[in-house]
């Protein structure tokens, strides 16, 4: 019973953490003027917008095939969840993969927030710096005292 129990948190775990590593490279792509935002925000010269254009287009391209082997996997976890009889050894494999990959996402939004801050002035660095922990706090203070996958954290 317990095993059947544990691969829970450890889905909702990683549907939260997929989520939010793909918030801000999809907020970017879907929302062009995101990015024209962060620009204006951050006043930047003609030659770091070309390098944060080129920084983009990269991480879009290590970003594509990550979100296409999420969606698998996500379509497997589905099935599992449907069936009959919970094949565990599979949800286990499946799991192992899934966490596998969120923690190759992070790393790459990481990256890509490294790269870019590099990119910056001492200015520019000190606002975007600023940016980022607003936007931290901003996310924090929707979620409450919610653990990932919005279940509310029980007192005993």
């Amino acid at each position: 019973m317990k095993m059947k129990t544990t691969w829970i948190p450890a889905a909702l775990l990683s549907l939260a953490l997929t989520q939010t590593a793909f918030a801000f490279h999809h907020n970017a792509k879907e929302h062009p003027g995101k990015m024209n935002q962060l620009s204006q925000k951050l006043q930047l010269t003609p030659e770091q917008k070309a390098s944060v254009k080129t920084l983009e287009e990269s991480m879009r391209k290590r970003m594509r095939p990550m979100r296409e082997e999420s969606k698998k996997i996500d379509a497997m976890l589905h099935q599992i969840t449907i069936n009959a009889q919970l094949d565990e050894e599979k949800l286990n494999t499946l799991v192992k993969q899934k966490t596998t990959l969120i923690a190759e996402i992070i790393k790459n939004k990481i990256t890509f927030k490294n790269k870019l801050y590099n990119i910056l002035d001492p200015k520019q660095k000190e606002i975007f710096s600023n940016m980022m922990k607003s936007r931290a706090q901003m996310y924090r203070g929707k979620r409450g005292e919610q653990s990932p996958g919005g279940i509310k954290k029980q007192m005993q």
